[in-house]
């Protein structure tokens, strides 16, 4: 079940089992059918690969948080994704740090572009 929805096994990325009659969670990732949302070309790169298989497993993992550690009276998935989100972008800024020098001057200047084309462009009414 996923947001009040039946997935069938076939088409799931990831799954997470609770601990149940003494025997420990466990948590299965259908790496196939991670790997076959990615485009054939993408698959190459390795920061591509691991933002794909990290965001299912965080997202599993989040829901071993949530069961677990730090409950939360929301939407498991909700709850599982906020977990992703946190613990994903803590791995790729560890693994990948090298990116930094190059996509923060890149961002300012995104950032910068936004704003100054949000004061000189007229706004919609």
């Amino acid at each position: 079940m996923s947001r009040n929805n039946r997935v069938h096994q076939r088409e799931c990325f990831g799954m997470y089992m609770q601990k149940w009659k003494g025997e420990p969670a466990w948590i299965r990732l259908v790496v196939d059918n991670i790997l076959n949302e990615i485009p054939w070309y993408a698959k190459r790169i390795p920061l591509i690969r691991d933002a794909a298989l990290g965001s299912v497993l965080y997202h599993e993992f989040g829901h071993h948080i949530h069961k677990t550690k730090k409950p939360e009276f929301k939407e498991t998935e909700d709850v599982a994704d906020k977990w992703s989100d946190k613990l994903l972008a803590a791995y790729l800024r560890k693994q990948y740090w090298y990116f930094r020098p190059i996509l923060m001057p890149i961002a300012y200047t995104f950032k910068l572009a936004r704003k100054l084309l949000a004061r000189f462009l007229p706004t919609k009414r």
